[in-house]
């Protein structure tokens, strides 16, 4: 099973990865059961600019709130 100190640092090496000088960033997904501290985890990132920590990860609820950012149409999203 892998734990919490492994997801952290998973998580940081995809927030480095915006640094990258040429390359695209990388994203990820975090999936797991129920209070097994995804949450928690995520809130110590939730400061850094340009991430998100949705909390309506269906289809329509992505649509909604991320749309203009997959369709391209918003300029200020960083990585279009």
């Amino acid at each position: 099973m892998i734990g919490l100190n492994e997801v952290e640092k998973l998580i940081k090496l995809v927030l480095l990865s915006a640094h990258i000088y040429g390359e695209k960033p990388l994203s990820a997904l975090l999936i797991s059961k129920v209070e097994t501290g995804k949450s928690q985890l995520l809130s110590k990132f939730s400061e850094i600019p340009y991430t998100v920590m949705p909390s309506d990860v269906t289809a329509w609820g992505i649509a909604r709130h991320y749309g203009r950012y997959t369709r391209r149409q918003d300029s200020s999203y960083p990585y279009s």
